[in-house]
């Protein structure tokens, strides 16, 4: 038999265990009517169920299996009230089972190469509620790493195509046919789930918050309507959603065409991988910068569209957008700094804050700090950079996003020297940098084989 606890915020929500786990079924689950609550206003649509339950199990087929009306889950996502790191896992695996109550239960998939759309859709929407719930900086890192996952396949194992439709002949299918999708290893469809919302987040950047979360509530009205009593037989069709039907819909509230994405990135596969490097002109005072593509290694392919630029100068922080036409792309990005011989001064950041640097590692002849490459991940990519260790330097030091100071972790590894140390144990003592990067730091010194410095900050890590 089971024990039973209703949420003590909406009767609507039910939770179940196996006996004598009831104090931590309690805690785990105290949290489910806010996710509800949060998809049901950016919907702006009510969940069409009348309750909802989840159950907690011992070995069930998959962590979290999604149905209509209910989620079963593995008991090992229960946890005490003293127990802090598994909260992220575990909220993250109840907000998609409700996510999936909108989008893979109720308005559910046309056929089975559809299967992308609506993992994507619920992935999507359960990463909008974490990055509510946990911070901008956990949402961005989580996004990384579900992007080096989906790299690491297509360099390691095999190509992830989301789509196989296009496909005219068999001959053309590779490794994987998502036709069939029980001929599909587990790992594979973990893979291409990540890659899945990664996809739909760049159709919501390409089309803009505002109107994807409109072009959501509209699928939800029509199947909604489709529900009633006096509803037509052919609408019924609204409770499904294809590729083809989702685009149709997006044509129709935008008057934009998403054809060309889905093509580069559902109907094919492949991960593009780009190797960056500039120089400084003083003459012209601009930024000489040279992109190329590698094509050859494993998984790789070319890609074409735009690429956002963000140069750090002393000056300010300046974004400029670029198109990739080429294996080689070569731009000169305008300069918008001076050189300047005084060594201190306060450098405004693009996060809108003014910091003090002291500028004496930097090249004289040259005011740019520091360069980044699509930094909000706009698109699916490997990412090669070159720039000398005094611009990776400032990068950890004083930027802001997460997500460049791993890329600038990862670069220091390179770096072993004296200065390089003193900014790593200096990052490394910041209480107020996030604790992902600290930890990094730490692993980055002793790649370096600097463990006296390691072994100095390591009580701040001491629970």
């Amino acid at each position: 038999s089971f024990e039973s606890v209703v949420d003590s915020n909406t009767a609507e929500i039910s939770n179940y265990c196996l006996p004598g786990l009831l104090t931590l079924l309690t805690n785990t689950t105290s949290f489910v009517h806010e996710p509800l609550e949060y998809f049901e206003e950016l919907l702006n649509a009510s969940c069409q169920y009348p309750n909802y339950k989840q159950v907690f199990v011992t070995e069930p087929h998959a962590e979290c299996t999604p149905f209509a009306s209910m989620a079963i889950f593995n008991v090992n996502l229960l946890y005490p009230s003293t127990v802090i790191e598994a909260t992220w896992h575990a909220r993250s695996q109840m907000a998609f089972a409700l996510a999936n109550q909108f989008f893979g239960c109720f308005i559910t998939m046309r056929s089975w190469r559809d299967w992308w759309l609506l993992k994507g859709l619920a992935l999507y929407l359960t990463s909008l509620y974490t990055r509510r719930a946990f911070g901008n900086n956990e949402y961005r890192y989580n996004l990384n790493q579900d992007m080096l996952d989906v790299i690491r396949y297509e360099r390691e194992e095999n190509p992830i195509r989301l789509d196989f439709a296009p496909i005219k002949s068999e001959l053309d299918v590779t490794h994987v046919n998502n036709r069939r999708g029980t001929m599909m290893s587990s790992h594979y469809l973990e893979v291409a789930a990540k890659k899945a919302h990664l996809v739909v987040r760049m159709i919501d950047d390409f089309i803009g918050r505002e109107i994807m979360m409109q072009i959501l509530n509209k699928l939800m009205c029509l199947a909604t309507t489709a529900c009633l009593k006096d509803a037509s037989l052919s609408s019924r069709s609204r409770l499904h959603i294809s590729s083809k039907s989702f685009s149709r819909v997006v044509s129709t509230l935008t008057t934009k065409d998403i054809q060309a994405l889905l093509t580069q990135w559902v109907y094919e596969s492949g991960i593009p991988k780009l190797i960056g490097s500039f120089t400084f002109s003083r003459k012209r005072n601009v930024v000489e910068l040279e992109i190329k593509q590698d094509t050859t290694v494993k998984g790789s392919k070319k890609f074409l569209g735009s690429l956002v630029i963000r140069v750090q100068e002393l000056e300010g922080s300046f974004s400029q957008t670029i198109l990739l036409e080429d294996s080689v792309t070569k731009y000169e990005l305008t300069c918008h700094s001076k050189i300047r011989r005084n060594k201190k001064k306060k450098i405004p950041l693009i996060s809108g804050d003014e910091v003090d640097m002291d500028l004496n590692q930097m090249d004289v002849e040259c005011p740019i700090l520091w360069i980044r490459i699509d930094p909000d991940l706009k698109i699916i990519r490997e990412l090669q950079f070159e720039q000398a260790d005094f611009n990776w330097q400032y990068e950890l030091r004083y930027e802001r996003d997460i997500l460049s100071q791993f890329e600038a972790l990862e670069a220091l590894k390179r770096y072993a020297s004296q200065h390089t140390r003193e900014i790593l144990g200096t990052v490394l003592d910041l209480s107020t940098c996030y604790y992902r990067v600290r930890i990094e730091c730490a692993h980055v010194l002793t790649d370096v084989r600097i463990l006296n410095i390691f072994y100095k900050f390591r009580s701040r890590f001491v629970l």
